[in-house]
Formats: structure tokens, C-alpha cells, sequence
């Protein structure tokens, strides 16, 4: 895994790994692919740019408040308001929740709005 101290440094990245290797083999071919493989990497920048705010600074999370909210509540609370962040299956939120809804609402991505 490789860690980018700014967005340009990502951006910088993503031209060397993404569109130079690319972009000669798509010299031979037609602009389509040249112009494919520039999208492509707009894209890829695009999402940096969403998910920097969680990607290029170091943040702290205090639960504290939380877990003495849960302590506090009954058994019956506990089971109806169900806030227990362990019992979140991240695997299948990620999968089936916020990837389709990043390419349906972020990406624009055609044909998802029947999902």
C-alpha cells in the first residue's frame, strides 16, 4: 500500500502508473483509448479528492460518550436502538451499501438506479 502526503502527489502517481504505461499503447491506436485512459485517471482523481478528507490526515476518534451512553441503557434499549459499532458487518456495508451508492450518486454511473 502506498500513502500520498497530498492530492497531487496522488495525482502525480496516478499519471505515472495509470495513463503514461497506457498512453503509448494508445498512440497506435485511436484517440478513443487516449481519451478513455485520461477519463479514467479524472475519475480515479475524482474519488480522491471525496475520500480525502478521511485519507490524508490523521484524526482521533473518541468513543467515550458512546460507550457510556450503551453502559447506561438496559438490555431492552440496547437490542431496540442497537448502537453497538462491533456488530457492524464492514465487509458487506462496504460491498453492498457504499460502494453502489458512491457509484450511483457519486459517479453518475449509468444503469444503477435500478439497484
Amino acid at each position: 500500500m502506498k500513502f500520498f502526503g497530498s492530492i497531487q502527489d496522488f495525482s502525480a502517481q496516478l499519471w505515472r502508473e495509470v495513463a503514461l504505461p497506457n498512453q503509448f499503447s494508445a498512440t497506435t491506436g485511436s484517440n478513443t483509448k487516449l481519451f478513455e485512459i485520461i477519463k479514467f485517471k479524472e475519475r480515479l482523481e475524482h474519488l480522491g479528492t471525496i475520500y480525502m478528507p478521511y485519507t490524508f490526515h490523521s484524526y482521533w476518534f473518541d468513543d467515550s460518550n458512546i460507550q457510556g451512553l450503551i453502559k447506561s441503557m438496559s438490555e431492552e434499549k440496547k437490542k431496540k436502538f442497537g448502537c453497538d459499532v462491533k456488530s457492524i458487518e464492514w465487509k458487506d456495508y462496504i460491498v453492498n451499501v457504499h460502494i453502489p451508492g458512491l457509484r450511483r450518486h457519486i459517479l453518475k454511473e449509468k444503469g444503477l438506479s435500478e439497484m
